[in-house]
């Protein structure tokens, strides 16, 4: 099969599953989501026309959407990468963690805008 796993899982087991997944993961990124949301609701509002607006809104969910479902379909053939972040998890952790100390360090400290002064 397409994906390792599926045919040990009755049907209304894995829908109630991906059900349950979707409505968990949907609560965990309604604080990052929503203020996307809430301008991409006023700018379709504020298109001049239904159409326009329903079009905005249609792109705003493709963009959101076409990742994951892209994500999924190459699942089996990202295995591999999978695998070498997991053998080096705890190395990865500790620098997204450094780094993210050392930014916090760099806004707090008021030296961030100067970093990003170099940048722009």
């Amino acid at each position: 099969p397409f994906l390792k796993g599926v045919d040990d899982v009755p049907m209304a087991q894995g829908l109630f599953s991906a059900f349950l997944f979707g409505m968990i993961y949907s609560v965990s990124l309604t604080p990052c989501v929503g203020a996307f949301l809430g301008s991409a609701l006023m700018l379709a509002g504020s298109a001049g026309g239904a159409g326009k607006g329903a079009l905005l809104l249609l792109v705003y969910s493709a963009g959101l959407g076409i990742p994951f479902v892209l994500s999924t379909l190459l699942l089996h053939t990202l295995q591999d990468a999978f695998d070498r972040i997991k053998r080096h998890y705890t190395l990865i952790n500790r620098i997204c963690g450094g780094a993210l100390v050392l930014l916090g360090l760099l806004m707090a400290s008021g030296q961030m805008s100067r970093l990003l002064a170099l940048f722009s």
